[in-house]
Formats: C-alpha cells, structure tokens, sequence
C-alpha cells in the first residue's frame, strides 16, 4: 500500500531547527508520495525527501462552487464591500474610500485578526460581495473560486520574503495571473494611513 503525504507548512516551520528537522525527514521519506500547498516549501521539504515534491493547490479548491453551496448561509440581500483583514493593514481605509464611490455599505468579517463570523458566513459574504477586500489567503481563495472582484492587502512588511504570511497569497495570485490584485505600494499605504 503506498503512503501518501501532503504537507501544509506554516511560515515558522521553516526555522525548525536541525534535530527536530531530522526526525521530521524520517518521516517525510517514509512517504511514496509528497506534496506541498506552499510552492515556496518546495525546497525545504526536498531537503527531507529522498525524491519529488510536488506542489498542489490548496484544498479548499478541491470542491467546486455549488459543492461550497450547500454550506453558504445567504447574507443580507443588498450591495456591499466586504473585508477581511488579518491584521492592521490598512484596507479598511481603502474599502471606505470605495464606499463613497460607489454607495455601497461596508461589511467586515475581521478586524485586526478578530473574526465575526463562522464559515458559513464566511463562504456566503465572499460570494454575494460586490468588492471583497482582503489580507487573507483562504480570502483570496473563494473570491477566485466565486469570481468576485478583490483586492489583497499584505500582512507583513516584508512581503517578498519567502518566510512571510505573504508568500503562498502571492503564489495563488502568481498561479491564476491574478497579481494585479495584491496592493503592495506603500506610496499607498502611506497615503491611506495619512
């Protein structure tokens, strides 16, 4: 029977250090078959693998929309900008500034990492939204799968480092040539913060 693995890294997994890497190889080896959700966690899981590492999508794309469907709670039915941000990033600014464009009202599932909702409201927000705003990859994820126009705001300071929560957002927007939605200027995130 072949044993198959597929490895979710968080960001701080990639400073472990030596010992316990050594005992995590073993078991990683000890798989026919290893992939990866990060692309950038290709090069260190191949440290621990003797043979190819594979990276796959995330698994939430796995199902298609109508199966998310049947787990979507229906928002209020108006026209709305949606966040959701991780952490203080500024978008809010941004989401208000598009909300006295367009004169739609501003719903937000997370301030600052504090979450609001469940994931049904979660799922059901995304989809009905007509912007959605964001600093989270699974965020970013169901506004692909819904096709809802998004923007994502990155997390840390250093997003290029392939060490930040930034990373895998900016592989999934790499991925689906979506990288003109990652707002990464901060000429404007000095102006939105002014």
């Amino acid at each position: 029977m072949k044993k198959v693995g597929i490895i979710t890294l968080c960001r701080g997994l990639l400073l472990i250090e030596l010992a316990r890497k050594n005992i995590l190889a073993s078991h990683v080896n000890a798989l026919d078959f290893v992939s990866v959700r990060e692309k950038s966690a290709i090069s260190f899981v191949s440290t621990m693998k003797n043979g190819e590492v594979t990276h796959v999508l995330d698994s939430v794309m796995f199902l298609d929309t109508s199966e998310w469907d049947d787990i979507a709670a229906a928002p209020p039915e108006k026209a709305y900008i949606l966040t959701y941000d991780l952490g203080d990033t500024g978008l809010q600014k941004y989401a208000e500034a598009l909300s006295q464009k367009y004169g739609h009202e501003i719903i937000s599932l997370a301030t600052a990492g504090a979450a609001t909702v469940g994931p049904k409201e979660f799922v059901g927000y995304i989809k009905h939204a007509k912007y959605f705003i964001t600093s989270a990859f699974h965020g970013a994820v169901f506004a692909i799968l819904y096709m809802v126009p998004f923007l994502v705001f990155p997390v840390s300071n250093n997003p290029q480092d392939p060490k930040s929560m930034d990373s895998r957002l900016i592989a999934l927007l790499d991925a689906f040539d979506l990288s003109s939605c990652y707002v990464y200027d901060p000429f404007l995130k000095d102006a939105l913060e002014s």
